[in-house]
């Protein structure tokens, strides 16, 4: 509407003021807001690039990342994997998870390059040591399938548990599968249906059909065939599979639980749509909350940069001051000095000139004294 375009005109404008100055946030912040609204609230492809690089150029981590995922998609500039490897090492090399993580999927996946398992899982390693749920995620899926890595169970369930407790809805129901079947820990259905829950109630088909069968066969939990019609409704949306288990639970459902468990459909779905709108309110509200504060950190920078240059200005008068001074004392020497040495050259002709005439004088008085005793002996 009206009132976003004149948001996004202000931020755009605090932004790119502070970017052409070259500070690194604005660029990055700049290269969100292409990214996200463009020039015409529409996505700006080159811009982001162009201010994304501007950025990642004076090391700012976060730019590096993004620039190297539009290398990776040929976003704003054509696909180039080395490119993406190059702005994913220099993040990598500061620790930075995200970029040690990406760096092990390319490898892993041999995205641009001969895949090698070895080199990626090292990579998810880094990042996983950090805590970056992504590559606890990708780690236990290394060790699950043997790749880069020895086979290992026990490093399976380890990884998945640390990703799972970070809410990774993958590792959620990885985890459950394996207290389902007893892969790499104890069997326990009970456990199992705490994590399909957990992973269903985020949206996970896979999830939600295994928690629907648990409550239709009582397998770790009380039977529901509500709850788990609920569950095997919302699955067969996404997965056809589930049909077979839903149509097996509808010969034994009554008419009356049909009834209810599509009213917990109903009220899941109005749940899921209004968290949806809680959770879009609050992400609108933290971007304009941080909108607010790269604008007043902005400001705070230009007048920081406004004093740093009055500063600057003001000791380059004083340098000059000095200068001036200092030619002028210089001057004043010189003169004094010419002053001085002409003074001296006057003073030697004077002395010269009283020389030269006291002995002529002596001389004249001497031819005088000389003829007047010659005259005399005459």
């Amino acid at each position: 509407g009206v009132g976003v375009r004149k948001d996004y005109d202000k931020a755009v404008s605090w932004f790119l003021n502070a970017a052409e100055q070259g500070v690194a946030d604005a660029q990055f912040n700049l290269a969100l807001m292409y990214g996200k609204y463009g020039k015409g609230l529409g996505v700006d492809n080159r811009g982001t690039f162009y201010w994304y690089k501007k950025a990642a150029e004076q090391g700012h981590v976060r730019a590096q990342c993004n620039l190297a995922s539009m290398y990776t998609h040929g976003r704003g500039v054509p696909r180039d994997y080395a490119k993406a490897l190059e702005w994913l090492q220099r993040a990598a090399d500061k620790g930075d998870p995200v970029a040690q993580n990406n760096i092990g999927s390319m490898y892993y996946n041999g995205e641009g390059f001969p895949r090698n398992y070895n080199e990626g899982v090292k990579w998810y390693h880094k990042a996983a040591d950090q805590g970056y749920v992504v590559a606890q995620y990708n780690l236990g899926q290394a060790y699950q399938n043997g790749s880069g890595v020895e086979k290992s169970e026990s490093e399976m369930i380890k990884w998945y548990i640390k990703a799972a407790e970070q809410g990774h809805i993958l590792a959620q129901f990885n985890f459950g599968m394996s207290c389902y079947f007893g892969v790499g820990i104890a069997q326990n259905h009970s456990q199992a249906v705490q994590w399909f829950q957990k992973a269903a109630l985020q949206g996970n088909e896979r999830a939600q059909l295994m928690l629907g069968r648990c409550l239709f066969h009582g397998e770790g939990v009380e039977k529901d065939f509500v709850e788990a019609f609920k569950w095997l409704t919302l699955a067969v949306e996404r997965m056809p599979e589930a049909r077979a288990e839903l149509a097996e639970l509808n010969l034994e459902i009554s008419p009356t639980q049909m009834v209810d468990g599509i009213k917990k459909v109903s009220e899941y779905r109005e749940t899921v749509s209004e968290q949806k709108q809680k959770d879009e309110k609050e992400q609108r509200r933290n971007e304009e909350e941080q909108k607010r504060k790269d604008e007043e950190e902005q400001r705070l920078k230009e007048w920081e940069n406004k004093f740093d240059q009055e500063q600057k200005l003001k000791e380059e008068e004083e340098i000059l001051k000095v200068e001036r001074l200092k030619q002028k004392d210089e001057e004043e020497q010189r003169l004094r000095d010419q002053g001085g040495q002409k003074l001296k050259e006057q003073e030697e002709q004077r002395l010269k000139d009283q020389g030269g005439q006291k002995l002529k004088e002596e001389l004249t008085s001497r031819l005088e004294t000389f003829k007047t005793n010659k005259t005399k002996k005459n």
